[in-house]
């Protein structure tokens, strides 16, 4: 075992396994830290990572620029003895082990035929794109800048992430088949009126929604990130990149 490894399998060890888990039960974006530290615990890396990228793909991204002590780390019970769990660290660690081990979530769904386009390359156009093509439809993002947005970047150095983690997150969006357009391109094919391909929009920022000229209330068109209502940390914005990706979803369904 790796001396990280050590301090990772140390650091799991240190939760209570509490029944009802409050972690669990708080988390915007739907991360499931009781099931993926106790998978860590039992050196079970495989089934740790697929529990903890089942809910969130983004999870590696997600976790390291996660305010956990607003969530689950606020609320955990070893907090009451003497620390809380350092869940932000394990939910990287075995996030990134999802990638190494090849434990990528497969769809849910068979293929629909549905097209949505996602505009944006924030928490909340990432993970409305994810969780798009879990449920079967064919995904494209619009980026509006880098992939990663200049926030996500700024957000990593602040916190120390590197490169590995926003290379999990690309082979995650990879995975799942999501077609990803550089902004010139997008540009481009959004100018040769491309969404009108689309059976609906998600626009996940005003930056986006400037960028491309597409108004966030305009109808097939669902917003989302800093355009939706609640608040812009990464657990958060996967909770409002899902729910406009469901919106988006059922109404695409309800035009074929």
């Amino acid at each position: 075992m790796k001396p990280y490894e050590i301090t990772i399998l140390q650091e799991a060890e240190r939760c209570l396994l509490c029944y009802d888990a409050p972690c669990t039960k708080i988390c915007p974006a739907k991360s499931d830290p009781a099931a993926f530290i106790q998978a860590i615990r039992l050196d079970n890396r495989r089934a740790g990572a697929r529990q903890a990228l089942e809910n969130n793909p983004l999870g590696s991204v997600c976790a390291m620029l996660c305010t956990a002590d607003r969530y689950c780390e606020k609320v955990c019970i070893r907090g009451k003895i003497d620390r809380p769990v350092n869940i932000s660290m394990l939910h990287t660690y075995i996030a990134h082990q999802a990638c190494v081990e090849g434990a990528f979530p497969k769809p849910r769904r068979e293929p629909t035929g549905v097209k949505i386009a996602v505009l944006g390359a924030n928490i909340a156009a990432l993970s409305a794109a994810a969780a798009l093509a879990l449920d079967g439809v064919q995904v494209t993002i619009f980026a509006s800048g880098f992939l990663w947005s200049a926030d996500i970047l700024r957000q990593l150095m602040e916190k120390g992430g590197d490169r590995d983690v926003l290379g999990d997150g690309m082979n995650m969006l990879v995975e799942l088949g999501i077609h990803l357009l550089s902004v010139e391109d997008a540009r481009a094919q959004i100018k040769a009126g491309a969404l009108s391909k689309f059976g609906a929009v998600v626009v996940a920022s005003k930056e986006a929604a400037q960028e491309f000229g597409v108004a966030p209330d305009a109808p097939g068109v669902f917003p989302s990130g800093d355009l939706a209502d609640g608040p812009d940390d990464a657990a958060f914005s996967v909770r409002k990149g899902r729910i406009a990706a469901e919106r988006a979803r059922a109404f695409a369904e309800g035009k074929t």
